[in-house]
């Protein structure tokens, strides 16, 4: 039983679904001419035969050419969420934190090849899958890639609500996604008109205000507001 403060089996996710099927490479302006210069890989494009289409790619200005490390990792891609309701998921994300959705909800169910190849995938035989991204605040991880959050609401086969119902629970593997915010109080207001769980009031320093949040499916997200005479000590 939840109530405002709380005082966390799922499936283990992060594999690279965003390269089920690799369409053309496009990009604009300078990002094509960067990506040309071969400093960074060209964005993929989601197609045929999934029928997955972006909704509203972001547009990135003088994208930076960024190099690899020397492991060859350039930088986060996508972060990735089972959910139980697409729409509850999308209303914390894009309309309580302002993330975008960049791609329309997918019934992935509707097109059986698809949906097989999800199954072997998320070992999850018999499951219908809704697919959405949204990419988060910030700008791009690598050339014109903003870093994503995948969601996928599965049905047909069981749920594991472990962590929703006790989402600080000592779960080994499982992690969360830390935000910067310009205005933590105005954030928590709409997340308490909503119904938001929260793991604790906000922890406050000289340094500025943090706090645990809970989203609709028991994932824990860290908040941080920095104060600017912190930020110019850091300097």
């Amino acid at each position: 039983m939840f109530i405002t403060n709380l005082n966390a089996r799922g499936v283990a996710a992060g594999l690279a679904l965003a390269v089920l099927t690799q369409g053309a490479a496009v990009a604009e302006d300078k990002g094509a001419a960067a990506a040309d210069s071969g400093l960074y890989p060209t964005p993929l494009e989601y197609g045929p035969p999934t029928g997955m289409a972006w909704f509203n790619r972001p547009k990135v200005d003088d994208p930076e050419p960024i190099k690899p490390n020397k492991a060859g990792v350039y930088g986060l891609e996508h972060t990735h969420l089972f959910v139980a309701d697409m729409e509850k998921s999308l209303h914390f994300y894009v309309d309580i934190l302002g993330f975008e959705q960049v791609m329309k909800i997918q019934d992935i169910s509707e097109d059986p090849p698809m949906n097989d190849r999800m199954n072997v995938l998320l070992g999850q035989p018999g499951a219908q899958y809704r697919h959405a991204i949204v990419t988060m605040p910030g700008g791009p991880s690598y050339g014109t890639h903003v870093p994503q959050i995948e969601f996928w609401e599965i049905k047909g086969v069981p749920l594991d609500e472990t962590i929703n119902e006790n989402p600080t629970a000592n779960i080994r593997g499982k992690g969360y996604n830390a935000y910067m915010v310009t205005d933590l109080d105005a954030i928590l207001a709409k997340m308490k008109k909503a119904g938001i769980r929260f793991v604790s009031e906000p922890l406050v320093s000289p340094r500025g205000k943090s706090i645990y949040v809970v989203d609709p499916d028991g994932q824990v997200i860290e908040l941080n507001e920095r104060y600017s005479d912190a930020a110019e000590l850091e300097e």
